[in-house]
């Protein structure tokens, strides 16, 4: 049998992670968060900016 959800959030990186929290504050708890990767959180590729991370992680994260 194949469940069917309400939303479907394509990717877990920064974005994907937010767009999840706020579903779940939201009281949104049939959800599927899909991601291509082994781990969540990833960043861009292109992430060549400094100061992302420094929030959450208090260290500076950068791309690949």
């Amino acid at each position: 049998m194949r469940h069917q959800y309400k939303c479907a959030v394509i990717g877990a990186g920064p974005a994907g992670l937010a767009a999840a929290v706020k579903l779940v504050r939201e009281g949104m708890k049939d959800f599927i968060l899909i991601e291509r990767e082994n781990e969540l959180g990833g960043i861009l590729n292109q992430c060549i900016h400094t100061g992302f991370g420094l929030e959450f992680f208090r260290e500076d994260l950068t791309g690949p």
